[in-house]
């Protein structure tokens, strides 16, 4: 059982997860989505979302490795260890997803950016986009305004969050033959966001 150390005492948790980001999008996004969770259960689950240093994945998984370390070492284990990143056209992917599973890490991956997890809230489509930019773009058909650090993001997208993004996340992998999260980089277009937020979602339901 997790533990963390406050006002000079120890209060022992349920669970306890670092989710390590590589940009500000998913950190606000995630960010919005813990602030809706249950109050009474945060009490006994703390989520440590943060912004990596990084912008490489290579990098974020050898930061994610001294947090996981350090944790240990002040008796403060991780529960569960998050890299959210996207593809963004990177050649390394494999040697990326070995490194990571490797380590015990879980991915939250997007084959190109978030923004294919936000359009899966209004659509189902397996459209390859080939940018970032062109992702936001094509979500300007439905968030008009849309912006990579608007902080309303995730209240536009949360009506639509069961209905139509969890059922078109996992349509998209089926699609792609790519069911589990282990080898989510060989699948274009594909996203496995669903499975970290579904995550810890089930974790403060439970």
């Amino acid at each position: 059982m997790a533990m963390y150390r406050k006002a000079g005492k120890i209060k022992r948790l349920q669970k306890r997860i670092l989710i390590l980001c590589e940009g500000v999008t998913e950190k606000i996004y995630l960010d919005s989505l813990k602030s809706t969770l249950n109050r009474q259960a945060q009490r006994g689950i703390e989520i440590n979302i943060q912004q990596s240093r990084y912008s490489e994945p290579i990098k974020i998984i050898s930061e994610a490795k001294r947090k996981k370390l350090t944790a240990k070492q002040e008796k403060q284990p991780y529960d569960a260890i998050w890299l959210v990143f996207d593809d963004d056209n990177r050649s390394n992917m494999e040697k990326l997803y070995t490194q990571a599973q490797k380590e015990g890490l879980s991915i939250a991956y997007n084959s190109i950016s978030i923004e294919l997890w936000f359009i899966l809230h209004f659509e189902r489509t397996a459209k390859i986009f080939h940018s970032a930019a062109e992702a936001e773009n094509h979500l300007r058909k439905y968030i008009k305004q849309y912006s990579k650090t608007n902080p309303d993001t995730f209240k536009i997208l949360a009506p639509y969050y069961h209905n139509v993004a969890l059922p078109n996340a996992a349509w998209l992998r089926k699609q792609n033959n790519a069911n589990g999260s282990k080898e989510a980089w060989r699948a274009k277009p594909i996203t496995t966001m669903d499975l970290l937020t579904e995550t810890l979602l089930t974790w403060y339901e439970g």
